[in-house]
């Protein structure tokens, strides 16, 4: 046994622990990388095949508000007047983002609607004047 081996024990600790911090860390660069990559490759095939509405759809706007909140890092304390006046902020964006959504979904139902109504209304005065012709008064009506 050396004689300073508690010390050795302590480097051989110190190393172990530096190499697996290394190990950790370059498995999260990794990570980040190939995750990175593959939103890029999703960029490129929405941007190849021109799906942003369903793109758009599909991504949740809740949680892009707190990714949004979460990187503004809020104060930690909770119970602190700066955070309750960001969360009440985020939720006010939230919800008039969502106000202006219905209206806007509201006006295009209603705007098809009146179309359709339209369509229709003339396709049933065509289909009227289709059983009923008029008739032709005098030497018209021979004709």
């Amino acid at each position: 046994m050396p004689q300073h081996w508690s010390l050795l024990a302590f480097t051989l600790a110190l190393v172990g622990m530096a190499a697996s911090a290394a190990l950790l860390q370059g498995r999260e660069r990794a990570r980040a990388l190939l995750e990175r990559e593959r939103l890029s490759a999703r960029v490129a095939g929405l941007k190849a095949s021109r799906e942003y509405a369903d793109a758009a759809r599909a991504t949740d706007a809740v949680a892009y508000l707190e990714a949004a909140r979460d990187r503004l890092e809020p104060p930690r304390d909770v119970t602190s007047p700066d955070h309750a006046r960001l969360n009440e902020r985020v939720l006010n964006h939230w919800e008039q983002e969502r106000d202006t959504r219905v209206q806007t979904l509201g006006a295009d139902l209603v705007r098809d609607a009146r179309q359709l109504q339209d369509a229709l209304e003339e396709f049933a005065g065509q289909v009227q004047s289709a059983q009923h012709p008029q008739k032709r008064p005098g030497l018209l009506r021979f004709l």
